[in-house]
């Protein structure tokens, strides 16, 4: 169904065969237009090769989803955000996951948008493993960030969105898109998603080496390092600071990068670990991270929580109602 291979006639090397394969069916998504059991504005249509493009306009066979514009979260039912989003607000708005027939290693993601392009902000890959009996192993789900971006303006013209992809290391079939409406002047409508890749991996993983060539720039391993018991207390300037400045500092941080500046010093964990910096916790930014071990993880610190949100998360088994009975 929409699969072919880009090398017929060649020689099928580990270098040399591609496949391009449309979606075989959509899986799970956030909302429609359209209702259930209809074929028109529904998402299911995503599933099968292009039927619309190179056409224009508002089409019923389309993929279509609830809401577009700022109006939706300017209405009276609104919910105000909760928790902490720094200064990098969650752009997510609706996310569609997409199964294919055969895994590769992605190379291309092409979006055939049919009607007000613009709207697809990340694009993630996901690597399942499953046991003998075809079963979801907890904890075996990862999704990795294959792409993203902003919010572009939107266009009066069809067009196959097909972004520079990062490099992966695993085998995959299934794709979430995740887009953002509030920009658009009217619905985004989707007519296929078309995956590209290749069979095996070329073994170069982009990240490795990236990490390799920085483990050359350090003077010592950790290893090497060894901790005087005389080692200074001093914050620097922070220590200038009354601590519920440093609080109030912390909390224009997302929940990343309290976790990245626990590490510094013992101020700065402190102030992290905080449990009044995590009264509202909002994790849906961070879907694609949140499993049990998650939870476990954040459990000591929400001693004071009064709002959690787990939008989007604990799809594919990666969290289950044992979490939290524990």
């Amino acid at each position: 169904m929409g699969c072919r291979a880009s090398c017929v006639g060649q020689p099928k090397t580990k270098m040399s065969t591609t496949v391009s394969q449309f979606a075989k069916e959509v899986i799970h998504f956030s909302s429609q237009y359209g209702t259930d059991g209809s074929v028109s504005y529904v998402v299911p249509n995503l599933a099968g090769p292009s039927t619309i493009y190179p056409s224009y306009g508002d089409m019923t066979a389309a993929c279509v989803f609830r809401t577009y514009g700022p109006w939706w979260e300017s209405v009276p039912s609104s919910q105000p955000p909760i928790g902490r989003n720094g200064k990098k607000p969650f752009l997510g708005q609706d996310f569609v996951d997409l199964w294919y027939a055969e895994k590769v290693y992605p190379t291309e993601v092409r979006i055939y948008e049919t009607y007000h392009p613009g709207a697809v902000v990340q694009i993630f890959a996901c690597e399942i493993h499953r046991d003998k009996a075809g079963q979801i192993v907890n904890d075996s789900v990862r999704w990795q960030l294959l792409w993203s971006g902003s919010p572009q303006v939107s266009l009066s013209d069809p067009r196959i969105f097909s972004p520079l992809l990062r490099k992966v290391r695993f085998a995959s079939n299934l794709i979430r898109l995740v887009l953002h409406h509030q920009h658009l002047r009217y619905y985004t409508e989707l007519d296929a998603v078309e995956l590209v890749g290749t069979l095996h991996d070329d073994g170069t993983d982009v990240d490795a080496v990236y990490a390799a060539h920085m483990q050359k720039l350090s003077i010592n391993s950790q290893d090497d390092i060894s901790v005087s018991p005389n080692m200074s207390t001093d914050n620097g300037c922070f220590d200038m600071l009354p601590g519920e400045l440093i609080q109030l500092i912390f909390t224009d941080l997302d929940l990343p990068d309290l976790c990245r500046a626990a590490p510094t010093c013992k101020l700065f964990k402190k102030h992290c670990y905080d449990k009044l910096q995590f009264m509202e916790l909002d994790l849906q930014p961070q879907w694609h991270l949140v499993n049990e071990n998650t939870l476990e993880g954040l459990a000591e610190r929400c001693q004071h929580l009064q709002k959690l949100s787990l939008a989007w998360c604990g799809d594919w088994g990666s969290l289950s109602s044992e979490s939290f009975s524990r």
